[in-house]
């Protein structure tokens, strides 16, 4: 019940906005008619949005997986004990916001203005977030549904699975051809809740996602990578704070999500002691203070929320902003790819630039900002791998799915498993949902298959992570 009276608030709250009338839709309950593709888009964006940036409580788990976040009595995430059930990522990317977005889709196809300049650019901004859905579940669990997936109409409930790398490389090519269909000079969705339709916000935002699928295939084809992000890079990724793709929640009939966690979740000391160590002025922007004093619960076991520092203001006020994709993270991505040998600029600039960029998002004072960079300068001698990946790890907070791609990808930092985990070493896929081995079984049992070790286990890694 509860997805279902989330999508009638989202409903609900464009009854006004919309950009024809639909005051009609309800004249006929006998004959339902189909609601405007603006509202399957804006659907669908706020559900995928809210499955990247989730707490971790129902979706994914991302920031347990990095270790960002301990808990006080349901210590099933922090112990690895990964959720498999209706309520995953899995469901909440394609049976949610990928869903809509095609519906979205099929609805803008028979629309007034499917074949001018504004549905051209309404379609492509459809391709942009179900290319970076489906990269997030390729990301999360390795081979997936594609081809066959979201067919219910066409009568295929039991998709086939395809190759991991054969998705990335076709989702690629879809970004392109929504990159190269955009007119910036013309408008889209003006439901959208990220850039109110700017074309020209859209396309930097697909090019910093094209960014980011470059950078992952860095050690499985390093010749790609290079190719990928230099072309993303040269036609226009983010180059500042205002180019963030954020969604903004009016705290009322959509609730920024660590706003609710009840007292279920605090600061993870790991996280606190490192920002501690290193006076980083982040510390009061994450995180309350217990007695005057910033306290971490211990990953893994159960802590007491009245004595441990949780959310701050900043992040669990109902109208907190939920980052989706920022500029912070396209210059860590640009530091790495620079760092590589790639072209795309000097690397000690774009680690300074991820810094103070991710400093500004959480308002810190110019000078602290200024003083923790040059505290922690990017040193080329040194490992870049683990230089970019300790900043990625601090600065990416509520920003687990990039952080835990980052970690996997550079290794580093060398997370600890707690001795009270389910796993016997540090998860870096999450397993298939269990409605797909019931539901899907001669699939889901080919796809375990390609596992290495052919057993759908959390400690595997995904097509990309080869170190």
């Amino acid at each position: 019940m509860k997805k279902y009276f989330l999508y009638s608030l989202v409903v609900a709250s464009f009854l006004t906005s919309c950009e024809s009338d639909i005051t009609s839709l309800n004249n006929d309950p006998k004959n339902a008619q189909e609601i405007p593709s603006s509202f399957a888009f804006a659907s669908g964006q706020y559900d995928l949005a809210n499955a990247i940036f989730d707490p971790g409580t129902q979706a994914s788990g991302f920031p347990f997986l990095i270790e960002h976040q301990a808990e006080t009595t349901y210590v099933t995430p922090s112990r690895f004990l990964l959720n498999t059930n209706s309520t995953n990522m899995w469901d909440r990317v394609y049976v949610r916001g990928l869903k809509m977005l095609d519906n979205s889709k099929n609805i803008l196809s028979k629309e007034f203005d499917a074949g001018n300049e504004v549905g051209r650019n309404k379609l492509a901004m459809i391709e942009i977030l179900s290319c970076y859905g489906f990269k997030s579940l390729v990301d999360t669990y390795g081979d997936i549904p594609y081809t066959e997936a979201l067919q219910q109409e066409n009568k295929i409930s039991s998709p086939k699975y395809d190759d991991a790398r054969t998705v990335y490389t076709a989702l690629i090519s879809r970004l392109d051809n929504a990159i190269g269909s955009i007119t910036a000079s013309s408008g889209g969705y003006t439901q959208d809740f990220f850039y109110k339709g700017d074309m020209s916000k859209w396309k930097k935002l697909a090019n910093s996602i094209k960014l980011s699928f470059g950078i992952n295939l860095a050690d499985v084809d390093p010749a790609l990578s290079k190719k990928i992000v230099e072309e993303a890079y040269a036609s226009g990724v983010m180059t500042s704070n205002a180019d963030n793709a954020v969604y903004s929640y009016d705290g009322a009939s959509y609730k920024n999500p660590y706003s609710v966690t009840r007292e279920d979740i605090v600061a993870s000391k790991i996280l606190v002691d490192q920002l501690k160590q290193s006076n980083d002025p982040r510390l009061a922007k994450y995180f309350s203070t217990v007695n005057g004093n910033y306290i971490g619960g211990v990953f893994g076991n159960q802590n007491n929320y009245k004595t441990t520092s949780t959310f701050s203001a900043s992040v669990s006020a109902t109208t907190a902003r939920g980052l989706f994709f920022d500029y912070s993270q396209v210059e860590f991505l640009l530091a790495e790819g620079a760092a590589r040998g790639y072209n795309v600029g000097s690397v000690a600039t774009h680690y300074k630039n991820a810094i103070a960029a991710s400093m500004d998002y959480w308002g810190v004072a110019a000078a602290d900002r200024d003083a923790y960079i040059a505290a922690n300068p990017y040193n080329s001698a040194g490992n870049f791998k683990q230089q970019i990946g300790a900043q990625v790890w601090v600065s990416g907070y509520t920003n687990g799915y990039f952080v835990w791609n980052s970690v996997r990808r550079l290794n580093y930092p060398s997370l600890p498993v707690p001795p009270t985990s389910q796993l016997s070493g540090y998860p870096i896929r999450l397993p298939y949902p269990d409605g797909e081995q019931n539901l899907n079984n001669v699939n889901w049992t080919a796809a375990v298959s390609k596992i290495p070790g052919g057993r759908d286990i959390a400690t595997a890694p995904v097509f990309w992570d080869k170190n």
